[in-house]
């Protein structure tokens, strides 16, 4: 997560998922270069063809509006963390007390396949609330571990 604001008072984290965005920008033009390409320049429209341009037209819509942006912004004058997720399609927002945070940390989660092989390992920066509940805020891979370990220990400072 980037640090957008830090005063005494406030801390604003966000995250974007850039390489989604990256992505789904990629599959949109290489599905719009090869209509352009083969069928719109040389005339070719050969039903294979341009169900694979409808295939990447659709991952690339698809990727680029279910990609999720999340914004933490930590408030210490009104005593709260709102947690902001919005995608294209829609928008959620959870509040808690600051006091309700006890912890902040980073997560390792699993992945697993149906053989019980494990698939991946995703790192998760986490806040751990009261009664064992935990909001997510961020998260990446083995890459990203030090910077998550690194945000986690800025927001621990904020909070003292």
């Amino acid at each position: 997560m980037k640090v957008i604001e830090e005063t005494d008072s406030l801390l604003v984290l966000r995250q974007r998922p850039v390489v989604l965005y990256l992505l789904g920008l990629f599959l949109l033009g290489a599905s719009v270069w090869a209509l352009w390409t083969q069928v719109i320049a040389v005339g070719v429209w050969h039903g294979r063809l341009l169900g694979v341009i409808l295939f990447l037209a659709g991952m690339g819509t698809a990727v680029l509006l279910l990609a999720v942006s999340t914004t933490a912004t930590f408030d210490k004058t009104v005593g709260t963390v709102t947690v902001r997720r919005h995608s294209v399609l829609r928008q959620t927002e959870q509040t808690h007390p600051l006091s309700t945070i006890q912890q902040v940390t980073v997560g390792l989660g699993r992945a697993y396949d149906p053989s019980d092989r494990l698939v991946s390992r995703t790192h998760h920066l986490l806040l751990v609330l009261d009664k064992g509940r935990m909001v997510q805020l961020a998260g990446g891979g083995k890459i990203q571990i030090s910077r998550l370990v690194g945000t986690a220990v800025r927001i621990r400072e904020f909070l003292k």
